[in-house]
């Protein structure tokens, strides 16, 4: 199966845009080295979003190795929790009077 419609199909499911054309997809993937380094190695390449909360568009792609991509996700994460802990109610209010 092809690359291109591996990816095109699981950004459907998870509900993300897809403005990928095959060309555009096909030169990246030739440049970055994704099609001889695939796999499932964290040394492996993957097509990686690069703001996370957009979809896979011309200006938000780019080929790293699981091992980055697996970083970036607990960076992201970490962030996301930590800013959960400053956003939270102060369970105990202090009063002044």
């Amino acid at each position: 199966r092809s690359i291109y419609y591996d990816l095109k199909n699981s950004a459907r499911k998870r509900k993300y845009e897809f403005n990928l054309s095959k060309e555009f997809f096909i030169e990246l993937a030739t440049k970055s080295g994704l099609l001889e380094n695939r796999g499932r190695l964290k040394e492996s390449f993957t097509v990686d979003r690069i703001r996370n909360e957009e979809g896979y568009t011309e200006s938000n792609v780019q080929i790293i190795s699981k091992s980055d991509n697996s970083a970036k996700y607990w960076e992201d994460w970490k962030h996301l929790h930590d800013m959960e802990n400053v956003l939270k109610p102060n369970e105990d209010p202090v009063y002044y009077f």
